[in-house]
């Protein structure tokens, strides 16, 4: 009961405005945050960073594959609070 969401897509949970993407097309990722979202996630270098650009707070959570550490970003939608979780890897 999933839905595709195509190369990325502006979403909304909770009132926030996310954006997702895989984060291996620039233009995909220019197109996102000109829709200004309150965070804007993808992926694809595995390397887990959290950075406010403007309105807009870029978040790559890491990978769970062909990384060092393995890690998952959780977003609580009533607080905004974002956290990074590291994972065993073994």
């Amino acid at each position: 009961d999933g839905v595709c969401l195509g190369r990325g897509a502006l979403i909304t949970l909770g009132g926030i405005r996310i954006g997702v993407t895989h984060g291996d097309s620039d233009a995909e990722l220019k197109r996102l945050a000109l829709l200004e979202p309150d965070f804007l996630f993808s992926g694809h270098t595995h390397t887990q960073k959290d950075v406010q650009k403007g309105p807009t707070r870029w978040v790559n959570p890491g990978a769970l594959h062909r990384a060092l550490r393995y890690t998952v970003a959780l977003l609580d939608t009533q607080s905004k609070q974002l956290s990074v979780v590291t994972l065993s890897n073994t």
